[in-house]
């Protein structure tokens, strides 16, 4: 854990396995706990957190053994997620948005989870730094119910 000026960050790595995605989420909402988050910007992020770790691991490292770089910075009315993977490059935000209005059986596999992603969060963006995939999430919280 950090200070720096007014904004807090935290760091974990975790290993590309599926069974440690709730202990890292369980961790992420004990520290944002402590700063006041609101329940639904808490739910989103532990929504997000989900589906774009699982995707890493599931899509991009098909179980190789790997670390998933997780930062978490809280600003006076943003909090910011990283992702950060070595997989080869890829930009989930450039996946075409799935037809939610074709029946259930003629839609193709996947999408719902990134269009979720875009949903939840303000914000995304992708970038490609060191041989790395850089995927940050943006959450506003400055009309957040703490309720």
């Amino acid at each position: 854990m950090k200070f720096i000026n007014s904004m807090y960050s935290f760091e974990e790595k975790i290993k590309s396995d599926l069974k440690e995605i709730p202990q890292l989420l369980n961790d992420i909402v004990y520290q944002l706990e402590e700063h006041s988050i609101g329940k639904e910007i808490l739910f989103n992020i532990q929504l997000c957190l989900d589906e774009a770790i699982t995707n890493i691991i599931n899509y991009a490292y098909q179980g190789i053994d790997e670390v998933i770089d997780v930062k978490i910075i809280v600003e006076p009315n943003r909090i910011t997620v990283e992702l950060i993977d070595s997989s080869e490059e890829y930009n989930p935000l450039e996946s075409p948005d799935p037809d939610t209005n074709l029946p259930l059986e003629e839609r193709p596999i996947g999408g719902l989870g990134i269009l979720l992603i875009k949903n939840l969060s303000d914000f995304q963006s992708y970038k490609r730094i060191d041989n790395k995939n850089c995927l940050s999430l943006f959450f506003n919280t400055n009309n957040q119910s703490t309720i």
